[in-house]
């Protein structure tokens, strides 16, 4: 059983990653779309009350992104970058009118959570 409970949680953290990853490769391919579909408008709005463009917001949030992805192959942070991803995914579904992104972060956010109660998670820093 601890076996299975070790390939399968390997699986899930890549797959995860593969998920972030690409995410954040997309806000910076298009970050217009990833503006209108992930973007939580009470921050984009907040950020032109600022004067700043979406466009910046769409590449810090990609970096994040990726940088969340790169977390999840190396096990390097997993526990923050898994908060910090949780707390993005619920942004997101609090702010998106689309149940699809809504059912997209449940599944993604319970996999982040998985990762993070682990009993033999590895805590490099």
């Amino acid at each position: 059983m601890m076996i299975s409970l070790k390939y399968s949680a390997g699986v899930l953290r890549w797959g995860m990653a593969v998920v972030f990853l690409w995410l954040g490769v997309n806000a910076f391919v298009n970050p217009t779309y990833w503006l209108t579909a992930y973007l939580p408008k009470l921050i984009a709005t907040a950020a032109s009350n600022l004067g700043l463009a979406g466009s910046q917001f769409a590449y810090v949030g990609g970096v994040f992104l990726i940088v969340t992805g790169i977390s999840l192959i190396t096990e390097i942070f997993i526990v923050p970058f898994c908060f910090a991803g949780i707390i993005m995914l619920v942004l997101s579904s609090v702010s998106s009118n689309v149940l699809e992104i809504t059912i997209r972060n449940v599944g993604l956010i319970a996999g982040l959570i998985f990762l993070i109660m682990k009993p033999d998670i590895k805590q490099r820093y």
